[in-house]
């Protein structure tokens, strides 16, 4: 993938699970390989499966053989919405203090909340708090619940 994209646009494609063969002492005649792709923009999200298949058939080809390729696309990757994460910022520095806001890297990370935030303006954000178990186990149950039926 390095060369198809920018270096500015990370992606990571991860091979998973590679099967082939059914015998120590026989050459495969075909084998299986399974993983995953991750990225931070949309714009590469839509690219990832022809780079894929690409890097596969040519690679296959160099070897006199055949790749088929079933993509199944699962998590869009996950971005923030600007003007929510600067509201997310300027609340954490409200409620907390200046010191609050702390810029954490992008994460490779399948996250659900991405179909919320394709419907809606939202920002993922980690806050840390100490704060009592039922206040915690009460929001999750409540932001859990409205999710889902956000998104049925």
């Amino acid at each position: 993938m390095s060369r198809k994209l920018a270096p500015s646009e990370p992606a990571v494609v991860t091979v998973g699970t590679f099967n082939a063969g059914e015998r120590w002492n026989v050459i495969s005649g075909s084998a299986k390989l399974t993983g995953t792709t991750r990225c931070f923009s949309y714009d590469v999200f839509d690219k990832l499966p022809e780079y894929v298949e690409q890097v596969a058939k040519d690679t296959a080809k160099v070897y006199g053989c055949t790749a088929e390729v079933r993509d199944t696309l699962l998590v869009p990757p996950t971005v923030n919405d600007e003007d929510m994460a600067a509201l997310a910022r300027a609340v954490s520095k409200e409620v907390i203090g200046e010191d609050a806001p702390l810029h954490v890297p992008a994460t490779a990370g399948g996250e659900d909340f991405a179909y919320f935030m394709e419907r809606f303006l939202a920002a993922c954000c980690y806050s840390v708090l100490q704060m009592r178990v039922l206040e915690i186990a009460i929001f999750s149950i409540i932001a859990n619940s409205w999710y889902m039926n956000l998104l049925s």
